[in-house]
């Protein structure tokens, strides 16, 4: 259990979540140019990451998401893995730090960030190593007051 002097701010805000829908939104959609699709597959890993688990089959829709969808899905799809804080979804989360997308990237690292990890210190320094200023950035926001 993390100590109560280190506490990383949540993913799931409302701020957070218009932030998340505006990258998403950048990212370009489900890229099948379907943007039903995309809406409805938006709307089921806001859910999940909202209100939990409530179908069976919702964490591996997300982890399948987090794997093969679009870079707005990704996005959406790590952001839902860290809010219900599914420990199971840590190993795809791992082998996705290394999305070619920043914004999946930061993504990746909350949600990780979320699981309380061992090597929560190495994540952050990973995030600060990061070639993007925009990961840099959100790791800086997810660092623990002193």
């Amino acid at each position: 259990m993390r100590s109560d002097r280190f506490r990383f701010p949540r993913p799931c805000s409302v701020l957070g979540l218009s932030l998340l829908l505006v990258l998403a939104t950048a990212c370009g959609g489900s890229g099948s140019g379907d943007q039903g699709e995309w809406t409805e597959v938006h709307q089921r890993l806001q859910t999940i990451g909202d209100h939990g688990v409530t179908a069976e089959d919702d964490v591996p829709f997300a982890l399948d998401r987090l794997e093969n969808g679009s870079a707005s899905e990704r996005v959406v799809a790590a952001w839902a893995l860290g809010a219900i804080r599914h420990a199971g979804a840590e190993p795809k989360l791992r082998e996705t730090l290394n999305d070619k997308d920043a914004n999946v990237r930061s993504n990746v690292l909350g949600a990780l960030l979320e699981l309380d990890p061992a090597d929560w210190v190495e994540l952050l320094a990973r995030g600060l190593a990061d070639d993007d200023p925009f990961v840099k950035q959100s790791t800086l926001s997810r660092m623990p007051d002193p």
